[in-house]
Parts: C-alpha cells; structure tokens; sequence
C-alpha cells in the first residue's frame, strides 16, 4: 500500500491529526427522520457551501474564492460527483466531499467535512461519514485517508465510531489520541501506520 503523505491545509507548527479507512462495502446511510442528501449542483450551491464551512473550516470572511481553493483547484476533485450536502426543509446543513483518486494518488479521500452548528448532536457527522464512504466503496476505493483538527472534537468521535484508524505517524500521535479517547469515553482503539498496517492499540487516560 502507498504510504499516505498528502497533508490538506495544514497548520504551520503542529502536523493535522491523520486517518485511514477501507471501505470495502456499500454502506446504507443513516440519515435522521428529515434529512435528505444530495450531489452538488452547480454555481448556486457554492455560497451554501462557504457558509457550512465556516463552522472551523474558513474564515469568517471567505467568500466564493475559498470553493475555489478547497474545490476547484484542487486535483483530481469534481464538484459534481465529489461534494454532497445533507438538507432539512431543503436547505443545506452539512456537508462532505468524497473523492475516489485524490491528486492522482490513487487513495481515497474525506474532505472539507462539516455541519452547521444549529444541527449539530443529531448524528449527522456519522451520516457524512456513511456518505462519504459509500460512495468510495462504489468507486472500488480500498484505501482512503482524511486529516482533521483535535479541536473538532465532534468530527474526530464521528470518525472513530465509523471504523477510521488514527494513523501513528508522528512522535505526539498516541498521547493526542489519547486524550480524545478519555474526553469520548472510549476505552481503546487500534492505530495503524502510515501504510495502513497495525501498529498498537492505546487507551484512554
């Protein structure tokens, strides 16, 4: 398996906390009673879009330029069949971007994952995580990552209770992991290394 390197937006000074996961199955996604998912649909949705992730993702000030610069730009994405949002009452209220061959690495990918503040306790992260991963496992992806914050506490417990691995890739890893686990209630979890192999199990404080 390729060693997973690829380091989206990343915060000088501390390494993102890192991910893998094998989706080798269709998942059936549990949205809550009210919910719908939908792909991207074009220059409409890109403003719904900044405002979701505005919720720790972008600034405060981001406009239509950051779609760009999280999106478009960014290789081997397609807004189309990559980005979905979950609505309610038919607006947006959370949203994930999946992508099956991320800048030619040929691994999957989670990205800019996010859900609106209002809406949040409503077991929508775990959707997104469902989301995400059915559509990879439809496009035969067997490998895929996502690198995330320890401040986004409610992602990185989503991510756990969807079966990602924590990844093992720098000296802090297992303690910052640890943490998360003691501030979840979670007893134990398996990391990985960077290739997707066992390393050791850690537990909470």
């Amino acid at each position: 398996m390729q060693k997973i390197r690829l380091t989206l937006f990343g915060t000088p000074g501390r390494q993102k906390l890192k991910m893998i996961f094998f989706p080798t199955k269709t998942q059936v996604c549990h949205l809550p009673e009210g919910y719908t998912v939908r792909n991207f649909r074009g220059e409409e949705d890109i403003l719904p879009w900044v405002e979701l992730c505005k919720n720790g993702l972008l600034a405060d000030d981001a406009g239509e330029e950051a779609f760009a610069e999280r999106i478009t730009n960014v290789k081997g994405v397609n807004a189309t069949t990559d980005l979905f949002f979950i609505e309610k009452d038919g607006k947006p209220v959370a949203t994930v971007t999946a992508v099956d061959n991320f800048a030619d690495s040929g691994l999957g990918c989670i990205h800019m994952v996010s859900v609106a503040t209002a809406e949040r306790g409503h077991g929508l992260g775990l959707a997104l995580c469902e989301i995400a991963e059915k559509k990879l496992s439809e496009h035969h992806v067997q490998t895929a990552y996502l690198v995330t914050d320890d401040w986004r506490k409610a992602a990185c417990k989503s991510y756990l209770k969807a079966g990602f691995f924590p990844v093992n890739y720098d000296s802090d890893m297992a303690d910052r992991w640890s943490d998360l686990l003691t501030q979840f209630g979670i007893d134990s979890v398996m990391m990985v290394t960077d290739d997707g192999k066992e390393d050791k199990r850690i537990y909470s404080k």
